[in-house]
């Protein structure tokens, strides 16, 4: 195993995304991939064109692979989508490493939010989502 990433199978921690998370995602990108304007629009493409050139069980193997069994990226493609197709291993394993991050990142900032009762409150220009990159969000119940 190369590396073992902060999923729930490998933490046992509830809190911490899970590979199934992981892989909803992806297939939701596929699915409908951001606009190529953002920068983080290829990682969907990725996804999108091995589930079209294979099929979503073999994405999610590949993901299953590279976050749960530790395989490399290229092996993880060997294994979902053959010798000749090992290259859509590389791309999704990519894929799912960013979106992984993405949810961890996104938990991260809803804990700091959270922890600081700067979430749902009436009036409240909420500081801790604006410090973490996103657009601030005003919220007025009335």
């Amino acid at each position: 195993m190369d590396e073992t990433y902060r999923v729930e199978e490998h933490t046992g921690n509830s809190s911490h995304p899970s590979t199934e998370d992981v892989i909803e995602l992806a297939l939701e990108r596929a699915a409908d991939p951001r606009p190529e304007q953002d920068p983080d629009a290829h990682f969907d493409r990725y996804v999108s064109t091995a589930v079209e050139a294979h099929s979503k069980s073999a994405v999610t193997e590949c993901i299953r692979l590279v976050l749960v069994e530790g395989l490399t990226q290229r092996s993880a493609g060997v294994k979902a989508f053959g010798e000749e197709d090992y290259v859509r291993g590389i791309e999704v394993g990519v894929a799912s490493r960013s979106y992984l991050r993405e949810l961890v990142d996104e938990q991260a900032t809803e804990s700091w939010a959270t922890r600081r009762g700067v979430v749902d409150r009436p009036g409240f220009l909420n500081f801790g989502v604006w410090a973490a990159g996103m657009r601030a969000v005003w919220w007025d119940p009335a």
